[in-house]
């Protein structure tokens, strides 16, 4: 994830900042909805299992790694956020690159979602951008367009897979 992270930077080339943002605690209504999904992809899967390999038992399966891991409050998102914030403050002390960004970070322990938390501090920071400057978004979730479009800015991309 971090050779991805450098990855993504030596791409862009940012010359003004970076802003990382991992979703967070998500409104309960939210939690409801991805709770529903989960438990019926986990029985589709085990479905799955039972189907091409005769078990349904996932400890069979020798898989050590469940995508609800992913969730904020996991050990797994504590560890992430620490390794984040690690990575990014060895990148500025290291790298000269990086020493002339402004890096803010906020991890899955502040809630929210992270695309609109990064909305927020460009709106709470609305001074330091230039409209006419070049922003670019890089995010799986499909609401980064549509939140990217509410943005006073003239020239926006948004970088997905």
């Amino acid at each position: 994830m971090f050779n991805y992270i450098n990855l993504i930077v030596d791409i862009l080339k940012p010359t003004k900042g970076i802003v990382l943002a991992l979703d967070g605690v998500a409104p309960r209504c939210k939690m409801n909805n991805q709770r529903s999904r989960r438990f019926r992809s986990a029985r589709d899967y085990k479905e799955y299992l039972k189907q091409f390999y005769g078990y349904t038992d996932l400890a069979d399966s020798q898989e050590n790694f469940k995508n609800n891991s992913i969730s904020p409050g996991t050990r797994f998102m504590q560890q992430l956020n620490d390794k984040l914030h690690f990575f990014l403050q060895k990148k500025i002390e290291e790298d000269n690159y990086w020493k002339r960004l402004s890096i803010f970070f906020t991890g899955s322990d502040s809630p929210g979602e992270g695309e609109h938390k990064i909305m927020e501090f460009i709106r709470a920071n609305q001074e330091k951008f230039i409209p006419d400057d070049t922003h670019c978004f890089y995010g799986a979730d499909a609401d980064l367009i549509m939140l990217g479009l509410t943005l006073p800015i003239k020239n926006a991309c948004i970088i997905r897979e």
